[in-house]
């Protein structure tokens, strides 16, 4: 649960070598990481500055849709981007 005024980040580490990391770009491993399995189909958010976390009227359900993941590899520097977006509707 995030607050009014908080923020969220979402992160994760990974111990791999440069082969463990193209892998994982290359191959799309990265898609079993769990931090990729948390965002589910919806999302809730509170419509009032108090809303209660028990009662499900405070909150209003909203659909989420996630854009495919765009990813590179640069075997020059061995950097793995993975980016990607969650548009709320």
């Amino acid at each position: 649960m995030v607050n009014f005024g908080e923020n969220l980040r979402v992160d994760c580490a990974l111990n791999l070598d440069r082969n463990g990391l193209k892998n994982m770009c290359t191959f799309n491993n990265f898609k079993t990481l769990a931090l990729f399995n948390n965002f589910d189909n919806k999302i809730h958010f509170g419509q009032y500055g108090n809303a209660n976390y028990y009662y499900l009227k405070d909150w209003i359900s909203l659909n989420v849709l996630t854009q495919t993941p765009n990813v590179t590899w640069d075997d020059a520097t061995s950097e793995m981007n993975i980016s990607f977006v969650l548009y709320y509707f």
